[in-house]
């Protein structure tokens, strides 16, 4: 088995890839956007979740992968982004160290940031009462509290 180690930020058709991989998972799996925003959530945790308990809950556990070469490209893949929002002071796909969130436009040309934001709640509830210290501060980046506005419509507070 010739096994490639990449490191280093996932580039733009290695997210294009991920997607896909999301995708041929079925109505289970997280989106890309979905996913961005749920892992951003487990960085800001006040503890360590495990690949283990999260990764089945990204890539819908209950869909088989095809084959060894689809479950190890995307563990690599979704590790790697891990590693990138984790990795810098804000978490950053930015060359100026700005993190930013990976968000669709709509067919309006408009970036709600539902998915994201959706994302972002189920992360912090791997954490039951962790995301109130998540979204008051805490060791959160500033990004983070703009998503319980998101996922819930509201201007302000916690959720």
């Amino acid at each position: 088995m010739n096994t490639k180690l990449h490191v280093g930020s996932p580039t733009e058709d290695d997210l294009d890839r991920l997607s896909e991989l999301l995708d041929q998972r079925g109505p289970t799996a997280m989106g890309l956007e979905e996913l961005d925003g749920f892992l951003a959530a487990l960085v800001c945790a006040p503890e360590l979740v495990m690949p283990r308990e999260y990764l089945p809950i990204a890539w819908g556990a209950d869909v088989p992968f095809a084959d060894p070469t689809q479950a190890s490209a995307i563990l690599g893949l979704v590790l790697r982004h891990w590693n990138t929002i984790a990795g810098t002071p804000s978490g950053s796909l930015d060359p100026d160290g700005i993190y930013l969130p990976i968000l669709f436009q709509d067919e309006h040309e408009l970036t709600p940031a539902n998915d994201w934001s959706i994302g972002f709640m189920r992360g912090a509830d791997m954490r039951p009462g962790a995301d109130l210290r998540i979204l008051r501060g805490g060791t959160c980046q500033p990004w983070c509290a703009c998503a319980s506005c998101s996922a819930t419509g509201s201007q302000g507070g916690t959720r």
